[in-house]
């Protein structure tokens, strides 16, 4: 009798993924029946310990999506899924989505944003074929 109880008390399991640890700069990790995802930030210039509140860019779409699990009978559910894909300077550093650029929480460690090479870095590049070629030059009077 009380395995026939049992077996009729049936469990269910609300089972969603672990949101991803592997979010850019300024977005935080999300979960839930849709899946994982990143979600982007935005801070007033209070973050918790080991971060700062700065301007950081995020590739971000948006998304009209159905509500999920238990919704009443006949009425539509909807909700907007905002997703953060990448840090970005501007838009055309995005593949997915607009870059959208505001104040969000990053670690101390990052900048969340998006580097491109140093000035400095490019004059030296600029300057290698100029170096290069005093070298010949040199090297064929020698």
């Amino acid at each position: 009798m009380l395995a026939l109880i049992l077996g009729t008390l049936s469990a269910h399991a609300d089972a969603v993924p672990p949101p991803p640890e592997d979010c850019p700069a300024g977005a935080q990790g999300q979960t839930g029946h849709d899946g994982p995802f990143c979600t982007p930030t935005t801070c007033d210039g209070t973050c918790e310990e080991g971060h700062t509140c700065r301007s950081a860019g995020l590739c971000v779409t948006s998304e009209e999506r159905p509500c999920g699990g238990m919704t009443t009978p006949g009425e539509t559910c909807t909700y907007e899924r905002v997703e953060a894909h990448a840090t970005c300077r501007d838009s055309s550093d995005c593949t997915l989505g607009e870059c959208v650029i505001a104040d969000r929480c990053v670690e101390d460690s990052g900048c969340g944003c998006a580097t491109g090479a140093s000035p400095a870095a490019v004059v030296l590049l600029g300057l290698l074929p100029l170096a290069i070629a005093t070298r010949r030059r040199f090297s064929a009077r020698a």
